[in-house]
């Protein structure tokens, strides 16, 4: 049976008022003689689709009474074939992978799905009651008084409360008007009960327009850095309508100063905001643009099915001889050549992004870009030799005041795309990861914390360089809020100075507490860790070796993801995992310590990457006891392990379910936490949670009334996780990660390991 999975909903409106959503579906086909797997496809990274750039492989036809037949449609995106990742890659790649599929193929598709109009929002009475009295009442308040985070131990019968959800009394007190600091502190005056009444809206098929500072007209960029360019003028603006761009006053005068950053109460106050992690969205009132379908190609041809060639082999000519394509291509005029020496500014203004390329929407009249002919409605393919397909719209500027005397450009004069982008308003559009904490925002921006997710929609907010305007996404992969962030060099800056001071206390703490003890030789070098010191390493902040942004987009990884289980009785929970399903399930400290048991009589729990990837190859879970860090490590080297955290509420809890079930005694791997005291383990899981809450996949609360059912739901858990999609680096795995690294297991109270450059306890040298 196919396996579906709702993705995201795009918050795209057709007429009448319809939600797009995408969902995943595992399709798996055999092939049979004469058809193939009975499908055509079409796209790659070296032939998007020609009217919105979609490098997806796309189903361009099933055949009629082939083996895909009722199993896939025209215009599924492939995700994977056999577990092989088919995202941005070109067409020849993927049509080899399906010829190596063999007999049969694993598929994993998405699927545009309409769903009905949305109902009208609600208005909620909700009493939240503490489990006890020095609990808060686990909600985090954003600008505008919504609920920015749900945590999970929240407990409110049936009507639950959501992120989003704006407040409009808080006690019988209305919030109107009312600022966030008495909102919270309302709230913390609350002893036992909090009486909130809110209204949740439904995901909307419109977003709202700019605010006034977005839709002025375009501005000079001043400089950047102080007055690094202040003598130049090359000047940008978002994306607007044709009649701003008509109006001779959108030339603002040289010398204007920065504008102001969007207030924070207006930024951060569209929630609710469905996602659209692959695809781009209306930034106005008009209806979120939907990207068109693939065309589908005419019927098969009879000699394709003459020779041994499959049905999908010659999709790339159906695909091109289609007469959409031909119009397309045949309208397209020739790129031109315009060379300019630069005269203090460049005097033109840009529109558009990484999504849709960069226009020229102004030309300074006069300048020296004018006199070559450049016009509004030109596509800047190349300058100086640098490609601009896929640069941001503040790369492109960047790029352009950097740029000395001589200024070459290829250009194609693409007036009909243009002005669909600036009607639709389309401009950057993708996604990051923050791997840093910013705390202390700026006026007009929002906080953030390590691991949130952003998709940015422009990075040059108002005009200027410094900061991108986002959405934030919640669970369920929704846009939650929309704010601004620092972009990439200022998070930069950021980040660098919260690692430096990071180090420093490290270094510290390894002076103090004489972390190194001594060195055997030149070549090995034992170091010992007291309990003393361990907390630190396992609690404190890491150095992480992510930029601030890391590049991410949401797919399913195509393998099968290590798992890493937290919390109080987690030990107990990986020895019954590799007992009860040694076929799915796998310990390499088990398998590595087996060898070291039989040799020495000593296990030290390290683990090789290596020994990892061999059991990952064998499509088994690697079961991993291994620090917060390490994790952080998996993550940088692309394996994504499913991270659950086992939460107790108190540490009455934890003591009647380990007193309940009996302690692992396998090698003695996990024989130490059986005589841990309650108290300590309830201590190290909640500031676990507290410190590295950002890495865990999900969370878990543990019951003592059915001993069982947490473990039936830790594999629910594992089952669920393994088949989501999972925010994934753009990049490929850096050369470094690829290196047979060491990770080192919670379980460890006192050490001795041998020396790697790369090891956890390493990581201030």
């Amino acid at each position: 049976m196919d396996r579906e999975h709702q993705l995201t909903d795009l918050g795209a409106a057709d007429q009448g008022g319809e939600r797009i959503v995408w969902e995943f579906h595992h399709v798996t086909l055999t092939r049979v003689p004469g058809y193939g797997f009975g499908i055509a496809v079409s796209g790659g990274r070296d032939n998007p689709h020609f009217t919105n750039g979609d490098p997806a492989i796309a189903i361009s036809d099933v055949l009629k009474a082939g083996p895909a037949e009722g199993k896939l449609l025209v215009n599924d995106r492939i995700m994977s074939a056999n577990g092989v990742s088919l995202d941005n890659v070109e067409y020849a790649t993927a049509v080899q992978v399906l010829r190596d599929s063999g007999n049969t193929v694993a598929l994993v598709v998405r699927r545009r799905v309409v769903l009905p109009a949305s109902p009208e929002p609600q208005t909620l009475r909700l009493q939240l009651t503490k489990t006890r009295k020095k609990d808060d009442f686990g909600l985090v308040l954003g600008c505008k008084i919504f609920v920015r985070e749900v945590g999970s131990k929240l407990d409110n019968g049936t009507q639950s409360l959501q992120e989003g959800d704006v407040l409009l009394k808080i006690n019988n007190h209305p919030t109107e008007g009312m600022s966030l600091k008495e909102a919270r502190k309302l709230i913390e005056s609350s002893k036992e009960k909090l009486n909130l009444v809110v209204r949740r809206d439904t995901p909307r098929s419109t977003y709202p327009t700019e605010s006034t500072a977005m839709q002025s007209k375009g501005n000079y960029l001043e400089g950047l850095n102080g007055n690094a360019y202040a003598s130049q003028n090359l000047y940008v603006q978002p994306p607007t309508r044709q009649n701003v761009l008509e109006d001779k006053s959108n030339l603002v005068p040289r010398g204007r100063s920065r504008g102001p950053l969007l207030d924070g109460g207006l930024s951060l106050s569209q929630l609710d905001r469905p996602a659209s992690p692959s695809h781009s969205r209306s930034r106005s009132g008009l209806a979120a643009e939907e990207p068109p379908d693939p065309p589908r190609p005419p019927p098969p041809r009879p000699e394709v099915f003459r020779g041994n060639l499959n049905y999908y082999s010659s999709s790339r000519q159906l695909y091109d001889d289609d007469p959409l394509v031909q119009r397309s291509k045949q309208a397209m005029p020739d790129p031109r050549f315009i060379t300019f020496q630069k005269e203090g500014s460049v005097g033109i203004r840009l529109t558009g992004g990484n999504e849709v390329g960069i226009f020229v929407t102004a030309v300074q009249p006069g300048s020296p870009a004018s006199l070559q002919g450049l016009q509004p409605g030109d596509k800047i393919l190349k300058v100086n030799d640098m490609d601009m397909k896929s640069v941001t719209r503040e790369e492109a500027v960047l790029f352009l005041l950097s740029l000395q005397d001589q200024i070459h450009l290829i250009v194609q004069h693409r007036r009909d795309e243009y002005e669909q982008i600036v009607a639709s308003q389309r401009g950057d559009s993708f996604h990051v990861k923050a791997h840093f904490n910013y705390d202390q925002p700026n006026k007009g921006e929002m906080s953030f914390r390590k691991g949130d997710v952003f998709h940015v929609t422009d990075t040059l907010h108002n005009g200027v360089v410094g900061a991108w305007q986002v959405y934030r996404i919640g669970r369920n992969n929704q846009e939650v809020q929309k704010g601004i962030i620092p972009n990439k060099a200022r998070a930069e800056e950021l980040a660098t100075a919260q690692f430096n001071a990071t180090k420093k206390e490290l270094t510290a703490s390894e002076s103090r507490g004489s972390f190194f003890r001594r060195r055997r030789n030149s070549h090995r070098r034992s170091k010992s860790l007291s309990k003393d010191h361990w907390d630190d390493v396992v609690f404190g902040d890491s150095i992480s070796k992510f930029p601030a942004y890391e590049r991410v987009m949401l797919r399913h990884p195509g393998f099968v993801r290590p798992v890493v289980l937290f919390g109080p009785v987690s030990d107990i929970a990986r020895d019954k995992l590799l007992k009860d399903f040694p076929d799915k399930f796998s310990s390499p400290q088990l398998e590595n310590n087996l060898e070291e048991v039989a040799k020495s009589q000593k296990s030290s729990g390290i683990i090789r990457l290596s020994a990892i990837r061999e059991i990952m190859d064998r499509g088994k879970h690697a079961l991993l006891d291994i620090t917060p860090n390490a994790v952080d490590r998996l993550n940088y080297a692309q394996f994504y392990p499913i991270v659950i955290f086992l939460r107790a509420e108190s540490k009455q809890i934890v003591k009647e379910l380990r007193a309940g079930l009996a302690n692992p005694t396998v090698m003695d791997l996990f024989a130490w936490t059986a005589h841990k005291s309650s108290k300590k383990l309830f201590e190290q899981g909640h500031k676990l949670e507290k410190v590295w809450g950002h890495v865990f996949s999900c969370s878990l609360s543990l019951s003592p009334a059915s001993p069982d059912s947490w473990y039936r739901k830790v594999r629910e858990l594992i089952d669920k996780q393994q088949t989501s999609p999972v925010w994934m680096s753009e990049s490929k795995v850096p050369d470094e990660a690829l290196s047979d690294d060491f990770l080192f297991p919670m379980t460890s109270l006192r050490l001795s390991y041998a020396s790697s450059p790369e090891s956890d306890l390493e990581q201030g040298s």
